[in-house]
């Protein structure tokens, strides 16, 4: 055997060889032990079909005061696409209405988490924790799918709410417990001609609304997708989208032929409103529901431990990088 450097021993060789070797090795490693690439958008299942993007989406956003805690929400939407913005929390959600999959963009760290729903409900609904979990959200969630609409007392299905008379509704059905009625005021929000409706409990609650004497198919729309993500956003990530109170309402005040624009409820020391901000199209582009590729997944700890989250260190910044912002809030 000849060697390069004078002194140099057959022990010296093999211990460089060994080195380089595993120098080697440690190029491989990462991948055996699913390093995540971040250059990268994860990757689909391979089932899963090529999304086309659409020619334009719909942008519906709402100003929420929920106990005096002000917040912006978005739904950006297409046929079969959701998005939900929230950037005063930083945080999007990605819905797949088809497989009722979420993914939640954490804008403050770079990171995201993602959640099977169907996966969740069927490992929990029959469990006490899940009951015990939504008699804490409140009644309101329980049972707002049992809703009877108000009454117009009109003799005519096409009678317009806006030149309805003040009446009582029935209520007896309603499970909520308010009784809904209108009177002659009238108010412009969002740049629409409102008319007023009041929902009362025996109990004194009550819940203050302005409404487009009309169905507004963007609202109702973007109502209708945040109820149905609010439930499993509650109970999984632990982040309601927005009070259950709200779909209380709407789904009363819908069946009833007028879109709620502004509703009121609570007190001066709980004060709560949902306000329709606007309603917009803007150009269609497949990334406002793909994940950046800058961000990294971590670990969802459901139901309880979520709200630990940031004390497990799953909120980690990216060195070098500005603090995110939600993608449609950009110019």
């Amino acid at each position: 055997m000849i060697l390069d450097k004078p002194g140099m021993t057959i022990f010296d060789e093999t211990s460089m060889n060994l080195r380089l070797s595993f120098a080697a090795l440690l190029l491989v490693v990462p991948s055996a032990f699913g390093a995540t690439d971040t250059n990268t958008v994860p990757a689909q299942p391979e089932s899963a079909a090529p999304v086309a993007a659409p020619a334009f989406v719909e942008e519906v956003t709402f100003n929420v005061v929920s106990a005096g805690d002000k917040q912006r929400i978005s739904v950006i939407s297409a046929p079969g696409l959701v998005r939900v913005d929230s950037p005063d929390d930083r945080l999007s959600v990605l819905y797949d209405p088809a497989t009722e999959h979420y993914t939640g963009l954490e804008h403050s760290n770079y990171t995201y988490w993602e959640f099977s729903w169907p996966e969740v409900r069927d490992a929990v609904e029959n469990t006490p924790r899940y009951a015990s979990r939504l008699r804490d959200l409140g009644p309101e969630l329980l049972e707002e799918n049992a809703i009877a609409p108000p009454a117009t007392n009109s003799d005519s299905a096409s009678a317009d709410a806006s030149t309805a008379p003040p009446t009582a509704s029935a209520g007896g059905d309603d499970n909520s417990g308010y009784v809904w009625h209108t009177d002659t005021a009238r108010k412009r929000v969002a740049g629409i001609d409102c008319v007023h409706w009041i929902g009362e409990t025996v109990s004194g609650e009550q819940i203050d609304a302005w409404c487009a004497p009309r169905p507004i198919p963007e609202v109702e729309n973007a109502l209708a997708i945040l109820k149905t993500m609010n439930e499993p956003m509650a109970l999984v990530p632990v982040r309601t989208l927005l009070p259950p109170l709200v779909f209380v309402a709407w789904q009363a005040l819908q069946k009833g032929g007028v879109t709620p624009v502004m509703l009121t409820w609570g007190s001066d020391t709980a004060f709560n409103q949902l306000t329709l901000a606007g309603i917009k199209q803007r150009e269609g582009k497949l990334a406002y529901f793909q994940v950046p590729r800058l961000y990294v997944k971590t670990t969802l700890v459901t139901m309880d431990g979520i709200g630990n989250q940031k004390a497990q260190g799953t909120h980690r910044e990216v060195p070098g990088l500005p603090p995110a912002t939600p993608l449609l809030n950009k110019p």
